[in-house]
């Protein structure tokens, strides 16, 4: 991997299901009373940069007997996902990529933090990867076990809901079972969403990287291996059109020309 000025940290989360009343078949719209909320169980975060996987869970902060009460709090692991973040932002840069994570995971936790009143932190920039597969073709699903296991990555591990009920109401053995597979549950998660990401890659448009490069480099990547490759015309002057040799994905140059000859003649990395 090539040396950049940013961090990509890919990420997932697990949450805890919520407990209402409610009346059937449409619980989610007849509930009369919230019993308990959705909360952080477990996260997992891989720092491509510094070739680190994170991960912190709900179980290191209760005993088994307090789990199953369902008398505990989140408070505890979501000041911990927020320490790590605040720290990270202070070593550079940060983009944030998981799965759905656009539209469920950075939104639960930043409900959390607004819960817990914690301090909000500097704007997320983030990819989606059930974004970028939407853009790059039909699949017969975007879920992230059905993209995987097309693609040959490899699908999820476990049974969610068994591993869900053991992990809260289980025995103490049961827990501590359960606890060690909801760790690489979620490790696994993150490992195939970063295949994911680098098989959709090329593709699609992704947050520019380029900008944090000193010189002309690769929008998706950063890389500064790169082969020019013709020109892309625009509405009345044209483009040095590139290809990066690392992660494949086309970009053009910042400078227009008049002609396409001229844009051909042009220097590389203009």
């Amino acid at each position: 991997m090539h040396k950049t000025n940013y961090q990509r940290i890919f990420y997932d989360i697990e949450v805890s299901p919520a407990i209402a009343w409610g009346y059937p078949p449409y619980f989610e719209f007849n509930f009369i009373k919230e019993i308990e909320c959705q909360k952080i169980m477990s996260i997992s975060m891989y720092n491509e940069r510094k070739d680190e996987m994170w991960t912190t869970t709900i179980e290191e902060d209760y005993v088994p007997a307090t789990l199953r009460s369902m008398a505990w709090s989140d408070k505890k692991i979501v000041k911990r996902i927020h320490s790590h973040l605040v720290k990270s932002y202070k070593e550079g840069d940060i983009i944030l990529i998981g799965h759905n994570s656009d539209k469920f995971d950075i939104k639960m936790l930043n409900a959390r933090f607004v819960y817990w009143g914690l301090d909000s932190l500097p704007y997320l920039q983030s990819d989606d990867t059930i974004k970028m597969a939407r853009k790059s073709g039909k699949f017969a699903s975007n879920s992230l076990d059905y993209l995987c296991t097309h693609f040959g990555i490899g699908g999820k591990i476990g049974s969610h809901a068994y591993l869900w009920e053991q992990c809260i109401m289980g025995d103490d053995d049961s827990q501590e079972w359960a606890w060690n597979k909801m760790r690489i549950y979620n490790e696994r998660d993150v490992e195939m969403t970063v295949e994911l990401y680098y098989k959709l890659l090329p593709y699609v448009k992704v947050t520019n990287v380029s900008k944090y490069q000193g010189s002309k480099a690769c929008d998706s990547c950063g890389s500064t291996d790169y082969t020019a490759r013709g020109c892309r015309p625009a509405l009345k002057r044209f483009y040095k059109r590139y290809q990066c040799n690392i992660c494949s994905s086309w970009f053009r140059s910042d400078k227009t020309y008049k002609t396409r000859e001229e844009a051909l003649s042009a220097p590389k990395g203009v």
